[in-house]
Protein backbone atom coordinates (compact mmCIF):
# COMPACT_ATOMS: atom_id res chain seq x y z
CA UNK A 1 0.00 0.00 0.00
CA UNK A 2 1.16 3.52 -0.76
CA UNK A 3 1.43 6.34 1.76
CA UNK A 4 -1.38 8.12 -0.06
CA UNK A 5 -3.71 5.17 0.46
CA UNK A 6 -2.76 5.02 4.14
CA UNK A 7 -3.63 8.68 4.58
CA UNK A 8 -6.89 8.28 2.66
CA UNK A 9 -7.88 5.37 4.87
CA UNK A 10 -7.06 7.38 7.99
CA UNK A 11 -9.12 10.33 6.76
CA UNK A 12 -12.02 8.03 5.92
CA UNK A 13 -11.91 6.48 9.39
CA UNK A 14 -11.78 9.84 11.18
CA UNK A 15 -14.20 11.85 9.07
CA UNK A 16 -16.52 9.05 8.06
CA UNK A 17 -16.15 9.94 4.40
CA UNK A 18 -17.39 7.38 1.93
CA UNK A 19 -15.66 8.67 -1.18
CA UNK A 20 -12.03 7.56 -1.24
CA UNK A 21 -9.89 6.24 -4.07
CA UNK A 22 -9.62 2.76 -2.62
CA UNK A 23 -12.45 0.80 -1.04
CA UNK A 24 -12.40 1.15 2.78
CA UNK A 25 -13.23 -2.51 3.13
CA UNK A 26 -10.26 -3.41 0.94
CA UNK A 27 -7.94 -1.10 2.84
CA UNK A 28 -9.20 -2.32 6.20
CA UNK A 29 -8.40 -5.86 5.19
CA UNK A 30 -4.81 -4.94 4.28
CA UNK A 31 -4.01 -2.41 6.99
CA UNK A 32 -4.70 -2.34 10.72
CA UNK A 33 -5.24 0.88 12.63
CA UNK A 34 -1.70 1.18 13.97
CA UNK A 35 -0.75 3.97 16.41
CA UNK A 36 1.54 5.49 13.80
CA UNK A 37 -1.25 5.63 11.23
CA UNK A 38 -3.62 7.07 13.83
CA UNK A 39 -1.17 9.87 14.68
CA UNK A 40 -0.72 10.62 10.99
CA UNK A 41 -4.47 10.71 10.42
CA UNK A 42 -5.17 12.89 13.46
CA UNK A 43 -2.41 15.31 12.46
CA UNK A 44 -3.81 15.51 8.94
CA UNK A 45 -7.33 16.06 10.26
CA UNK A 46 -6.18 18.89 12.51
CA UNK A 47 -4.33 20.47 9.59
CA UNK A 48 -7.44 20.26 7.40
CA UNK A 49 -9.60 21.79 10.13
CA UNK A 50 -7.21 24.69 10.69
CA UNK A 51 -6.94 25.40 6.98
CA UNK A 52 -10.73 25.31 6.58
CA UNK A 53 -11.22 27.59 9.59
CA UNK A 54 -8.65 30.07 8.30
CA UNK A 55 -10.20 30.12 4.81
CA UNK A 56 -13.73 30.62 6.20
CA UNK A 57 -12.57 33.47 8.45
CA UNK A 58 -10.61 35.09 5.61
CA UNK A 59 -13.55 35.00 3.22
CA UNK A 60 -15.92 36.44 5.81
CA UNK A 61 -13.50 39.28 6.61
CA UNK A 62 -12.97 39.96 2.90
CA UNK A 63 -16.71 39.98 2.23
CA UNK A 64 -17.21 42.90 4.64
CA UNK A 65 -13.91 44.64 3.82
CA UNK A 66 -14.55 48.38 3.35
CA UNK A 67 -11.08 49.55 2.40
CA UNK A 68 -9.72 49.72 5.96
CA UNK A 69 -7.04 47.04 6.66
CA UNK A 70 -7.39 47.60 10.42
CA UNK A 71 -11.10 46.74 10.31
CA UNK A 72 -10.30 43.66 8.23
CA UNK A 73 -7.70 42.49 10.76
CA UNK A 74 -10.10 43.17 13.65
CA UNK A 75 -12.93 41.19 12.04
CA UNK A 76 -10.55 38.33 11.18
CA UNK A 77 -9.32 38.24 14.77
CA UNK A 78 -12.88 38.12 16.15
CA UNK A 79 -13.88 35.25 13.86
CA UNK A 80 -10.80 33.14 14.61
CA UNK A 81 -10.69 33.78 18.38
CA UNK A 82 -14.29 34.12 19.52
CA UNK A 83 -16.27 32.05 17.03
CA UNK A 84 -16.33 28.32 16.68
CA UNK A 85 -15.75 26.71 13.32
CA UNK A 86 -19.46 25.84 13.07
CA UNK A 87 -20.49 29.46 13.76
CA UNK A 88 -18.06 30.78 11.16
CA UNK A 89 -19.27 28.24 8.57
CA UNK A 90 -22.93 29.18 9.17
CA UNK A 91 -22.13 32.89 8.89
CA UNK A 92 -20.25 32.31 5.66
CA UNK A 93 -23.14 30.30 4.25
CA UNK A 94 -25.64 33.05 5.15
CA UNK A 95 -23.44 35.78 3.67
CA UNK A 96 -23.00 33.81 0.44
CA UNK A 97 -26.74 33.23 0.05
CA UNK A 98 -27.62 36.86 0.78
CA UNK A 99 -25.06 38.25 -1.67
CA UNK A 100 -25.92 35.82 -4.43
CA UNK A 101 -29.58 36.87 -4.35
CA UNK A 102 -28.64 40.38 -5.46
CA UNK A 103 -28.99 41.32 -9.12
CA UNK A 104 -25.87 43.47 -8.99
CA UNK A 105 -22.93 41.34 -10.25
CA UNK A 106 -20.45 43.36 -8.13
CA UNK A 107 -22.22 42.24 -4.98
CA UNK A 108 -22.05 38.54 -5.86
CA UNK A 109 -20.08 36.67 -3.23
CA UNK A 110 -17.24 35.30 -5.37
CA UNK A 111 -16.74 38.55 -7.27
CA UNK A 112 -16.81 40.63 -4.09
CA UNK A 113 -14.27 38.41 -2.31
CA UNK A 114 -11.95 38.44 -5.34
CA UNK A 115 -12.16 42.23 -5.68
CA UNK A 116 -11.64 42.88 -1.98
CA UNK A 117 -8.71 40.46 -1.83
CA UNK A 118 -6.96 42.30 -4.68
CA UNK A 119 -7.64 45.68 -3.05
CA UNK A 120 -6.32 44.52 0.32
CA UNK A 121 -3.20 43.05 -1.27
CA UNK A 122 -2.52 46.29 -3.11
CA UNK A 123 -3.02 48.32 0.05
CA UNK A 124 -0.72 46.19 2.20
CA UNK A 125 2.11 45.43 -0.20
CA UNK A 126 2.36 48.33 -2.63
CA UNK A 127 1.67 51.32 -0.38
CA UNK A 128 4.90 53.18 0.42
CA UNK A 129 6.90 50.34 -1.17
CA UNK A 130 9.47 52.68 -2.63
CA UNK A 131 9.88 54.49 0.69
CA UNK A 132 10.39 51.39 2.76
CA UNK A 133 12.67 49.45 0.38
CA UNK A 134 13.48 46.93 3.08
CA UNK A 135 12.57 43.33 3.81
CA UNK A 136 10.18 42.41 6.60
CA UNK A 137 12.24 39.48 7.81
CA UNK A 138 13.51 39.75 11.36
CA UNK A 139 17.21 40.12 11.99
CA UNK A 140 19.06 36.96 13.04
CA UNK A 141 19.90 36.52 16.71
CA UNK A 142 23.51 37.39 17.52
CA UNK A 143 25.61 36.31 20.50
CA UNK A 144 29.16 36.93 21.69
CA UNK A 145 31.24 33.87 22.47
CA UNK A 146 34.62 35.47 23.15
CA UNK A 147 36.02 38.71 24.61
CA UNK A 148 39.11 40.26 23.10
CA UNK A 149 40.29 43.71 24.16
CA UNK A 150 43.61 43.68 22.31
CA UNK A 151 44.71 46.46 19.96
CA UNK A 152 43.14 46.78 16.52
CA UNK A 153 46.50 45.93 14.98
CA UNK A 154 48.80 43.66 16.92
CA UNK A 155 52.39 44.75 17.40
CA UNK A 156 53.63 41.17 17.60
CA UNK A 157 56.33 40.37 15.10
CA UNK A 158 55.98 36.60 15.23
CA UNK A 159 53.64 35.13 12.62
CA UNK A 160 52.22 32.72 15.18
CA UNK A 161 51.23 35.55 17.54
CA UNK A 162 49.67 37.56 14.73
CA UNK A 163 47.64 34.54 13.63
CA UNK A 164 46.27 33.96 17.12
CA UNK A 165 45.42 37.63 17.58
CA UNK A 166 43.55 37.65 14.27
CA UNK A 167 41.57 34.56 15.27
CA UNK A 168 40.64 36.09 18.63
CA UNK A 169 39.48 39.24 16.87
CA UNK A 170 37.22 37.20 14.56
CA UNK A 171 35.82 35.18 17.48
CA UNK A 172 35.07 38.37 19.41
CA UNK A 173 32.70 39.55 16.68
CA UNK A 174 28.98 38.73 17.22
CA UNK A 175 28.07 35.29 15.85
CA UNK A 176 24.73 34.31 14.35
CA UNK A 177 22.42 31.75 15.94
CA UNK A 178 21.17 29.70 12.99
CA UNK A 179 18.33 27.21 12.70
CA UNK A 180 14.57 27.26 13.29
CA UNK A 181 13.25 29.65 15.92
CA UNK A 182 9.64 28.47 16.27
CA UNK A 183 7.93 25.20 17.08
CA UNK A 184 6.34 25.11 13.64
CA UNK A 185 9.76 25.43 11.98
CA UNK A 186 11.07 22.57 14.14
CA UNK A 187 8.09 20.44 13.11
CA UNK A 188 8.83 21.06 9.43
CA UNK A 189 12.54 20.31 9.89
CA UNK A 190 12.00 16.96 11.57
CA UNK A 191 9.16 16.06 9.21
CA UNK A 192 11.68 16.35 6.35
CA UNK A 193 14.20 14.29 8.30
CA UNK A 194 11.60 11.61 9.02
CA UNK A 195 10.64 11.48 5.33
CA UNK A 196 14.28 10.71 4.51
CA UNK A 197 14.95 8.23 7.35
CA UNK A 198 11.67 6.83 8.74
CA UNK A 199 13.37 3.78 10.26
CA UNK A 200 15.19 6.14 12.65
CA UNK A 201 11.89 7.37 14.11
CA UNK A 202 12.78 6.65 17.80
CA UNK A 203 15.94 8.77 17.60
CA UNK A 204 14.20 11.49 15.59
CA UNK A 205 11.35 11.65 18.11
CA UNK A 206 13.72 12.39 20.96
CA UNK A 207 15.70 14.96 18.92
CA UNK A 208 12.48 16.64 17.79
CA UNK A 209 11.18 17.01 21.34
CA UNK A 210 14.58 18.25 22.55
CA UNK A 211 14.72 20.86 19.77
CA UNK A 212 11.20 22.09 20.56
CA UNK A 213 12.04 22.38 24.27
CA UNK A 214 15.16 24.39 23.43
CA UNK A 215 13.30 26.71 21.04
CA UNK A 216 10.47 27.36 23.51
CA UNK A 217 12.95 27.99 26.31
CA UNK A 218 15.54 30.19 24.58
CA UNK A 219 14.12 30.98 21.14
CA UNK A 220 17.10 29.37 19.41
CA UNK A 221 17.87 25.99 17.89
CA UNK A 222 20.14 23.51 19.65
CA UNK A 223 20.44 19.92 20.80
CA UNK A 224 21.79 18.43 23.99
CA UNK A 225 24.75 16.05 23.47
CA UNK A 226 23.58 12.75 21.99
CA UNK A 227 25.26 9.47 21.09
CA UNK A 228 23.86 7.65 18.04
CA UNK A 229 24.72 3.98 18.45
CA UNK A 230 24.05 1.43 15.74
CA UNK A 231 25.52 -1.02 13.24
CA UNK A 232 27.79 0.25 10.45
CA UNK A 233 25.96 1.83 7.56
CA UNK A 234 22.55 2.24 9.25
CA UNK A 235 22.38 5.95 8.41
CA UNK A 236 23.27 7.55 11.74
CA UNK A 237 26.13 9.74 10.40
CA UNK A 238 24.04 10.73 7.40
CA UNK A 239 21.20 11.73 9.72
CA UNK A 240 23.52 13.81 11.90
CA UNK A 241 24.87 15.72 8.92
CA UNK A 242 21.40 16.23 7.46
CA UNK A 243 20.26 17.82 10.74
CA UNK A 244 23.00 20.40 10.33
CA UNK A 245 22.35 21.04 6.64
CA UNK A 246 18.56 21.26 6.77
CA UNK A 247 18.56 23.41 9.90
CA UNK A 248 21.10 25.86 8.51
CA UNK A 249 23.57 25.12 11.34
CA UNK A 250 26.55 24.36 9.12
CA UNK A 251 27.66 20.84 10.13
CA UNK A 252 31.25 19.90 10.92
CA UNK A 253 32.15 16.23 10.59
CA UNK A 254 35.28 15.04 12.36
CA UNK A 255 36.40 11.49 11.56
CA UNK A 256 37.84 10.08 14.79
CA UNK A 257 38.88 6.71 13.37
CA UNK A 258 42.40 6.06 14.60
CA UNK A 259 42.79 9.55 16.10
CA UNK A 260 45.61 9.27 18.64
CA UNK A 261 45.25 12.69 20.25
CA UNK A 262 42.71 15.27 21.31
CA UNK A 263 44.19 18.08 19.20
CA UNK A 264 41.46 17.96 16.54
CA UNK A 265 38.81 18.65 19.18
CA UNK A 266 40.43 20.69 21.92
CA UNK A 267 43.36 22.16 20.01
CA UNK A 268 46.99 22.21 21.00
CA UNK A 269 48.78 24.40 23.56
CA UNK A 270 50.08 27.66 22.22
CA UNK A 271 53.60 26.77 23.32
CA UNK A 272 53.86 23.97 20.72
CA UNK A 273 55.07 24.68 17.20
CA UNK A 274 52.07 22.80 15.77
CA UNK A 275 49.54 24.58 18.00
CA UNK A 276 46.01 25.28 16.78
CA UNK A 277 42.55 26.15 18.10
CA UNK A 278 40.86 22.83 17.32
CA UNK A 279 38.37 22.24 14.53
CA UNK A 280 35.13 23.29 16.34
CA UNK A 281 36.48 26.73 17.27
CA UNK A 282 38.02 27.20 13.82
CA UNK A 283 34.71 26.15 12.23
CA UNK A 284 32.83 28.80 14.20
CA UNK A 285 35.34 31.44 13.12
CA UNK A 286 35.16 30.40 9.46
CA UNK A 287 31.36 30.36 9.17
CA UNK A 288 30.27 32.96 11.72
CA UNK A 289 27.73 30.62 13.34
CA UNK A 290 27.77 30.07 17.10
CA UNK A 291 25.63 26.90 17.06
CA UNK A 292 27.00 24.51 14.43
CA UNK A 293 26.22 20.80 14.50
CA UNK A 294 29.49 18.99 15.24
CA UNK A 295 29.45 15.32 14.25
CA UNK A 296 32.15 13.13 15.81
CA UNK A 297 32.16 10.00 13.67
CA UNK A 298 33.49 6.64 14.87
CA UNK A 299 34.59 7.98 18.24
CA UNK A 300 34.62 4.45 19.62
CA UNK A 301 37.49 3.63 17.21
CA UNK A 302 39.76 6.43 18.40
CA UNK A 303 43.30 5.79 19.54
CA UNK A 304 44.88 6.88 22.82
CA UNK A 305 48.45 8.09 23.19
CA UNK A 306 50.52 9.17 26.16
CA UNK A 307 51.39 12.52 24.53
CA UNK A 308 48.14 13.61 22.86
CA UNK A 309 45.70 12.30 25.45
CA UNK A 310 42.23 10.85 24.87
CA UNK A 311 39.85 12.77 22.62
CA UNK A 312 36.87 11.54 24.65
CA UNK A 313 38.32 12.98 27.88
CA UNK A 314 39.11 16.31 26.19
CA UNK A 315 35.50 16.48 25.02
CA UNK A 316 34.00 16.25 28.53
CA UNK A 317 34.16 19.98 29.47
CA UNK A 318 32.55 20.89 26.13
CA UNK A 319 29.59 18.59 26.81
CA UNK A 320 28.88 19.98 30.28
CA UNK A 321 26.66 23.12 30.06
CA UNK A 322 28.33 24.95 32.96
CA UNK A 323 31.91 24.46 31.77
CA UNK A 324 31.20 24.84 28.05
CA UNK A 325 29.97 28.41 28.60
CA UNK A 326 33.55 29.40 29.46
CA UNK A 327 35.71 26.70 27.90
CA UNK A 328 39.38 27.48 28.43
CA UNK A 329 41.02 27.01 25.04
CA UNK A 330 44.65 25.85 25.38
CA UNK A 331 45.55 27.62 22.14
CA UNK A 332 43.81 30.95 22.78
CA UNK A 333 44.67 30.85 26.51
CA UNK A 334 41.28 32.49 27.04
CA UNK A 335 37.68 31.35 27.58
CA UNK A 336 35.28 30.68 24.66
CA UNK A 337 31.54 30.02 24.93
CA UNK A 338 30.87 26.67 23.21
CA UNK A 339 27.53 26.01 24.89
CA UNK A 340 25.59 26.70 21.67
CA UNK A 341 27.18 23.77 19.79
CA UNK A 342 25.04 20.69 19.10
CA UNK A 343 27.25 17.63 19.64
CA UNK A 344 26.28 14.38 17.88
CA UNK A 345 28.57 11.39 18.49
CA UNK A 346 28.25 8.38 16.17
CA UNK A 347 29.53 4.99 17.36
CA UNK A 348 29.03 1.30 16.73
CA UNK A 349 29.72 0.19 20.31
CA UNK A 350 29.11 2.41 23.34
CA UNK A 351 31.17 0.12 25.57
CA UNK A 352 34.29 1.83 24.16
CA UNK A 353 33.17 5.24 25.44
CA UNK A 354 34.12 6.42 28.94
CA UNK A 355 31.34 6.46 31.52
CA UNK A 356 31.66 10.24 32.20
CA UNK A 357 30.82 10.89 28.54
CA UNK A 358 27.78 8.61 28.69
CA UNK A 359 26.65 10.47 31.83
CA UNK A 360 26.72 13.76 29.90
CA UNK A 361 24.97 12.44 26.77
CA UNK A 362 21.76 10.74 25.76
CA UNK A 363 22.34 7.40 24.02
CA UNK A 364 19.96 6.76 21.10
CA UNK A 365 19.87 3.40 19.34
CA UNK A 366 19.73 3.35 15.54
CA UNK A 367 18.67 0.19 13.69
CA UNK A 368 18.92 -0.89 10.10
CA UNK A 369 15.82 -0.27 7.95
CA UNK A 370 13.44 -3.18 7.62
CA UNK A 371 10.36 -4.14 5.60
CA UNK A 372 8.61 -1.36 3.71
CA UNK A 373 11.12 1.23 4.92
CA UNK A 374 13.98 -0.74 3.38
CA UNK A 375 12.20 -1.26 0.07
CA UNK A 376 11.30 2.42 -0.22
CA UNK A 377 14.84 3.45 0.69
CA UNK A 378 16.41 1.18 -1.93
CA UNK A 379 14.09 2.53 -4.62
CA UNK A 380 14.84 6.11 -3.62
CA UNK A 381 18.63 5.64 -3.52
CA UNK A 382 18.92 3.66 -6.75
CA UNK A 383 16.41 5.78 -8.68
CA UNK A 384 13.12 5.14 -10.40
CA UNK A 385 14.76 4.26 -13.74
CA UNK A 386 16.57 1.23 -12.29
CA UNK A 387 15.16 -2.18 -13.22
CA UNK A 388 12.85 -3.61 -10.49
CA UNK A 389 14.88 -6.84 -10.44
CA UNK A 390 18.00 -4.83 -9.52
CA UNK A 391 16.05 -3.14 -6.74
CA UNK A 392 14.91 -6.50 -5.42
CA UNK A 393 18.44 -7.94 -5.50
CA UNK A 394 19.83 -4.84 -3.72
CA UNK A 395 17.12 -5.10 -1.07
CA UNK A 396 18.00 -8.74 -0.40
CA UNK A 397 21.71 -7.82 -0.20
CA UNK A 398 21.02 -5.19 2.47
CA UNK A 399 18.92 -7.71 4.40
CA UNK A 400 21.87 -10.12 4.33
CA UNK A 401 24.17 -7.56 5.91
CA UNK A 402 25.18 -5.01 3.28
CA UNK A 403 25.28 -1.43 4.61
CA UNK A 404 23.67 1.73 3.29
CA UNK A 405 27.13 2.94 2.26
CA UNK A 406 27.34 -0.03 -0.09
CA UNK A 407 23.90 0.87 -1.42
CA UNK A 408 24.99 4.43 -2.19
CA UNK A 409 28.15 3.17 -3.94
CA UNK A 410 25.96 0.84 -5.99
CA UNK A 411 23.79 3.80 -6.96
CA UNK A 412 26.83 5.72 -8.22
CA UNK A 413 28.00 2.72 -10.24
CA UNK A 414 24.56 2.19 -11.78
CA UNK A 415 24.27 5.87 -12.67
CA UNK A 416 27.70 5.78 -14.29
CA UNK A 417 26.66 2.72 -16.32
CA UNK A 418 23.47 4.46 -17.46
CA UNK A 419 25.35 7.61 -18.47
CA UNK A 420 28.17 5.78 -20.27
CA UNK A 421 28.10 6.07 -24.08
CA UNK A 422 27.21 2.94 -26.01
CA UNK A 423 29.56 1.62 -28.70
CA UNK A 424 27.80 0.99 -31.97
Amino acid sequence: MTAREVKQYGIHWLFGWSRVTASPETLRGELALTPQMMRLAWTHRREVELRCWHEVATRLALMFYNGDPAKYAEYLDIVTREWSFAQAARALHSAREASNKSSNPHVKFREAVRRHRSALHETLFTKDEAASGSETTSAPKLVRIHDFTGPAQTTATHEKARSRAALRKVLAEPKKIAGPTTRHACDELFADLYAESPWLAPALTYLWRAAIARVEQSGSFGLLPVVLSGPPGCGKTHLAERIGKLSGCVPLRVDMTGATSSFAIAGADYMWSTSGPGRPIQHIADHGIANPVVVLDELDKRGISTNGGDAADALLPMLEPTTSEAYQSPYLEAPVNLSHISWIICVNDISHLPQPMLDRSRVLTCDMPQGAHLSALVRRVLGEEVDPQVVELATKAVKRGRSLRWLRRLSVQLQAALDAPMLM
